[in-house]
């Protein structure tokens, strides 16, 4: 929910420059990514569903603390606890999914778990541009808060009733490097990463640029541009529904390269078309890319790691969307004084041809994917 309104917050309730919103922006990721390796290293399958509660709490009061924020120096010291209780939570949890099924279920498991959080995605920008339009941004995200306290509401049901990999085998906690480089050197592990990184270069780009453009380039009004998200991710959520046919009829490989190469002329129609129907249109197509990326690289890293290192698994390719979120928009606002927003978002496409040779390796070393 907070996506498509945060930069609109810094741009109007606290004066920040539009090359700065990228940057303020990126901290979470920032600190996100500097977490995750560490933590995957170090945690504990028992340990998983207290990491859950404790940062899906976190995660949930952020917004509020946002909207209290006087001053652009509260905002970074939140952007940076948000980063931290973020990497706990999409960490452990895609490791929670890909551990407490069989190798068989993995597919299916990964599709649920990417549809209810695509959902989620889908309902944010909707619900924002209705409170948006009547409290403003400001009250939007502390209402976003109280609705994101049912995540921990559901992780304390979780913890008490639930006895997830009490019993299994505990490993040793281990930060050699030879053990993070041996994971990270794994075929279904580095291609997906890759690929994660391409991607998600050009989500952090839409996420921090994509709604100032829209509003400067067309006049649109706050709550209309929260509504071109949730285009976005209707896209996103109706491509999960229909994902296992997909992944049947293309294979994984064929999912990347096509929410790769949809994502690429998304960005590049969207930063240069003039008519708002078209750009409306290239915008919501970016769904296509989102709705097929994340889960198929999910799955392929979970099917390339053992139980004792799904997390340290999921925190490499986690660390490397990060990447991508991070220098996305930092790139862009680098860009921004030279080429201005929509060319400099058209320009960044180019990224999608590291993806594209990613998943070419891939498939040369693996044909039945």
């Amino acid at each position: 929910m907070i996506g498509p309104i945060f930069p609109l917050f810094l741009y109007e309730d606290l004066q920040v420059q539009v090359s700065q919103v990228g940057v303020i922006v990126s901290i979470l990721s920032i600190v996100s990514l500097l977490t995750k390796i560490p933590l995957g290293a170090w945690v504990r399958p028992k340990q998983y569903v207290p990491a859950m509660l404790l940062g899906s709490a976190t995660i949930a009061l952020m917004p509020f603390a946002y909207s209290l924020s006087q001053s652009i120096d509260n905002v970074i010291l939140f952007r940076i606890i948000h980063g931290i209780a973020t990497a706990i939570t999409v960490t452990v949890n895609l490791a929670v999914v890909t551990s407490v099924v069989s190798r068989g279920e993995t597919q299916k498991a990964v599709v649920y778990y990417t549809t209810a959080f695509s959902a989620g995605l889908l309902l944010g920008p909707l619900v924002a541009s209705f409170i948006v339009a009547f409290l403003g941004l400001r009250y939007s995200l502390a209402v976003s808060s109280a609705i994101a306290l049912s995540a921990p509401i559901v992780c304390i049901g979780f913890l008490k009733y639930h006895g997830l990999m009490k019993n299994r085998p505990t490993p040793a906690r281990q930060f050699t490097m030879g053990r993070i480089f041996g994971v990270m050197r794994t075929a279904g592990v580095a291609a997906p990463s890759i690929v994660a990184f391409a991607h998600s270069f050009l989500l952090g780009i839409m996420l921090a640029y994509g709604s100032l453009y829209a509003k400067l380039a067309f006049k649109l009004q706050d709550s209309q541009v929260a509504l071109l998200f949730f285009g976005l991710f209707t896209m996103s959520l109706l491509i999960r529904l229909r994902y296992n046919q997909l992944l049947r009829i293309w294979g994984k490989t064929i999912a990347l390269a096509v929410g790769l190469s949809v994502a690429g002329l998304s960005l590049a129609f969207s930063g240069s078309i003039t008519i708002f129907p078209l750009f409306v249109a290239a915008f919501v197509a970016f769904g296509i890319a989102h709705g097929l990326m994340f889960p198929t690289a999910t799955i392929l890293v979970a099917d390339s790691t053992s139980f004792d290192d799904r997390a340290l698994g999921s925190s490499i390719f986690l660390f490397c969307f990060d990447v991508g979120q991070l220098t996305g928009p930092l790139v862009i606002a680098a860009m921004i004084p030279f080429f201005g927003i929509g060319t400099s978002i058209s320009i960044s496409s180019a990224v999608v041809v590291l993806g594209l040779l990613a998943v070419f390796r891939l498939k040369r070393s693996n044909p039945s994917l």
